[in-house]
């Protein structure tokens, strides 16, 4: 009877080890996705949203080609001739998607683009973590010391404000024979270089056109 609670009260502490190691695996786990979470917020905040406005009696089914608005060279001072370029290559591609031709001589529609770099500040809002540990124990079963491992959890959340670069693109579309502005779409959003990048131009132009509504 006694061999029996022995191994009765050593099945019972083994089985408290294993409860705890299955509690210390959940916990790394929550650590593990709340950092998730966290990351994809942060992610998710830096992502492009575009707005657009169009004029109601507008069909862009009856549009075949376009160009770009020819400015004067008074006008072009201070231009960036590389972020220049790069815009008018990622406006063609994603115009050409919709099924436009580029045509400069002779177009239905001519497009237009401006950017504007602003200063600002953005709210930031970082998590704070424990620092992780591995915790000793006795067990009385196999009589050795064991070791827990802690895993780090979320204590609190750091919050303050930091000056950040908003950059916004607009994009202009109008029409030849009107001369009338016909469709007009823009973002904004935080620039991480301080100024507009190529990757920054392809994404909110992107952003932008795929909401232009050729089908008719």
């Amino acid at each position: 009877m006694a061999r029996h609670r022995r191994q009765s009260f050593e099945l019972f502490l083994h089985l408290m080890d294993v409860k705890q190691i299955l509690m210390n695996m959940k916990n790394a786990f929550n650590s593990i996705m709340t950092l998730a979470i966290a990351m994809s917020l942060i992610l998710g905040g830096c992502a492009a949203s575009s707005h657009i406005e169009k004029a109601d009696d507008v069909n862009f089914a009856h549009y075949r080609t376009f160009g770009f608005v020819q400015h004067d060279s008074a006008g072009q001072h201070g231009r960036n001739d590389i972020i220049d370029a790069n815009v008018k290559k990622a406006i063609t591609e994603e115009m050409e998607k919709k099924g436009l031709r580029r045509n400069d001589r002779n177009p239905d529609v001519t497009v237009e683009y401006s950017l504007n770099v602003e200063r600002g500040t953005a709210h930031q809002r970082d998590p704070v973590y424990s620092t992780p540990y591995t915790q000793p124990f006795y067990n009385p079963a196999s009589r050795r010391i064991g070791y827990m491992y802690m895993p780090s959890q979320v204590m609190g959340y750091n919050e303050y404000n930091r000056a950040v670069k908003n950059g916004t693109l607009t994009i202009n579309i109008y029409d030849v024979r009107n001369e009338r502005l016909i469709w007009q779409g823009w973002t904004e959003n935080e620039l991480n270089k301080g100024n507009f990048t190529s990757n920054d131009v392809k994404n909110d132009v992107r952003s932008i056109l795929r909401k232009l509504d050729n089908r008719g």
